[in-house]
């Protein structure tokens, strides 16, 4: 006979927290559909707010103080919301207008913003 466990998930108070994450918000959002037919994923709402929020809100959380965001979709309403609603870490785009990079790309793309250090990614 099996029993079910919860297994609780602590961060480590020991660990260090790279300064800077990588946001992967470039996606089409096609499984997301119909919804995503007027804005991007990231801007879709879930418990009041936008899920690019609720990744802004954990990472501040976690003592991120940048965040590189690369944009592709619907570009002009995420950069808008970045600007205009994102307060507490410092923002900077990576635009893959002209071509969708994915995951690999799209780090590889946003290098020099990213800087030297560790970073964490953010998909």
């Amino acid at each position: 006979m099996s029993t079910a466990r919860t297994l609780a998930i602590r961060p480590d108070p020991g660990g260090i927290v790279p300064e800077t994450a990588m946001v992967m918000a470039a996606g089409l959002g096609k499984r997301m559909r119909p919804l995503t037919a007027t804005r991007p994923k990231p801007l879709i709402e879930v418990a009041g707010k936008p899920l690019l929020d609720h990744v802004f809100d954990r990472l501040r959380s976690a003592g991120v103080k940048r965040a590189v965001v690369n944009v592709h979709y619907l570009a002009d309403a995420l950069e808008a919301h970045l600007k205009n609603r994102v307060k507490g870490l410092d923002i900077a785009v990576s635009d893959e207008r002209g071509q969708l990079m994915e995951t690999g790309g799209g780090i590889v793309q946003a290098r020099t913003l990213l800087g030297n250090g560790p970073f964490l990614v953010v998909k």
